[in-house]
């Protein structure tokens, strides 16, 4: 007895639409991964090439004079003393507190000069001993010198011995160097006096320039040493810069050589004048810089020592230097492993083209270079970075 084969999905539907199912995903997985595989090996000029060009920006490459200058970070400084008490003694008033201005001879400070006083007032005394010796010994020293000279005859005609002539003239002598010793106590006295007197003055301590408080160290009342701090004063006009300049740079400065200083500190961007007033006789060996400093006469209100700042200074100028935006500027790795420099121009047909450069200088947002660009040259500068030699493209 023949059987005729029953069908698949006649005899399990479920399983056979399984299968159909299976398979219909194997074929979508392998076109999707062949699709993949083509454009994977598609030239990179050839999927640039397509038929959608990149959109781009452009400008102009420029022919003009371009200063170069140089931007050296540093900070302000200026004149600065921590005012210290001369002697030992008892604070009795602190006369400022930090933030004040003060001019230069302001009394900052004043000690209790009490034991200063007492000690005068004892020198004045052995001033006045010291004196009264010597004015003492003056008058013994001149008795002695008129006995000398009423016995001088008489040893001439030998009425009185040689030997009683020279103790009288030794007397006279001794006399005269008692009158220079009590000359000198009297004299050591007087610059006691003086000396205390100068103490008494220097209780009063007084700003030794114009300027401001920066810090206050003791407070009234305390008992402080010769030598202890009192307060610290900065100067806030004239103010320095000093910032550091490559050595590269360093023949280019002079001093003299003026300046624009800029800070973070008022209106931001803006600059002041300055000039250099010295440069260091050395340069580091472990950065290769030098240390610069510039005067600032006369800094706006704000400008603080210790701030950062800036320094530009005018380096040099190149006649008719080549510019192109720095953004248009760009480095390639090369198929030999070196790094190439350039940039793109826009040529007609909407093209873009490598052009290699030379860089020579930048100031601002512009590049001076060296390179092939003719007169009114596009470069490009946005959208342009993924582009290769030969890519369409379109301006926006």
């Amino acid at each position: 007895m023949n059987r005729e084969p029953v069908p698949l999905d006649a005899s399990k539907p479920g399983k056979s639409r399984a299968w159909i199912a299976w398979i219909l995903l194997a074929v979508v997985t392998v076109a999707i991964g062949a699709s993949f595989l083509l454009r994977g090996t598609e030239a990179p000029a050839a999927r640039s090439n397509g038929s959608r060009p990149t959109p781009v920006a452009a400008a102009e490459v420029t022919r003009a004079p371009m200063t170069v200058r140089g931007h050296y970070p540093g900070e302000l400084d200026a004149d600065a003393a921590d005012v210290a008490a001369f002697y030992t003694g008892r604070l009795l008033a602190m006369r400022v507190r930090v933030g004040d201005t003060v001019k230069q001879g302001d009394v900052i400070a004043e000690l209790d000069p009490v034991d200063a006083n007492e000690q005068i007032a004892q020198a004045r005394a052995q001033v006045k001993a010291a004196a009264a010796e010597r004015n003492r010994a003056i008058v013994d020293r001149d008795q002695a010198i008129a006995e000398v000279e009423r016995l001088e005859p008489l040893a001439r005609d030998q009425a009185i011995s040689a030997l009683e002539f020279s103790r009288q003239r030794a007397k006279a002598s001794a006399l005269g160097a008692a009158v220079e010793s009590a000359a000198a106590s009297e004299a050591e006295a007087q610059a006691r006096v003086r000396l205390l007197g100068r103490r008494v003055t220097e209780s009063a301590v007084r700003a030794p320039f114009g300027g401001r408080i920066a810090e206050r160290f003791v407070d009234p009342g305390a008992t402080i040493t010769a030598g202890t701090r009192l307060v610290r004063v900065v100067a806030v006009t004239p103010l320095r810069i000093r910032f550091e300049v490559p050595e590269s740079d360093v023949p280019r400065l002079t001093v003299g050589t003026q300046l624009v200083v800029v800070t973070q500190a008022g209106d931001s961007g803006k600059g002041v004048s300055a000039r250099v007033t010295g440069i260091a006789s050395e340069i580091s060996r472990e950065r290769r810089v030098a240390i610069v400093e510039g005067l600032v006469e006369n800094p706006p209100p704000g400008w603080l020592p210790g701030m950062y700042a800036e320094a530009i200074v005018d380096l040099r100028t190149i006649d008719q230097a080549i510019t192109v935006p720095s953004a248009a500027v760009l480095s390639r790795l090369q198929p030999d492993g070196k790094v190439s420099t350039g940039v793109f121009i826009a040529l007609t047909g909407d093209v873009a083209r490598w052009v290699p450069i030379k860089e020579v200088a930048r100031e601002g947002d512009l590049v001076a270079v060296e390179a092939e660009l003719p007169p009114g040259s596009r470069v490009l500068t946005a959208g342009h970075v993924d582009l290769s030699d030969g890519s369409r493209i379109t301006t926006k």
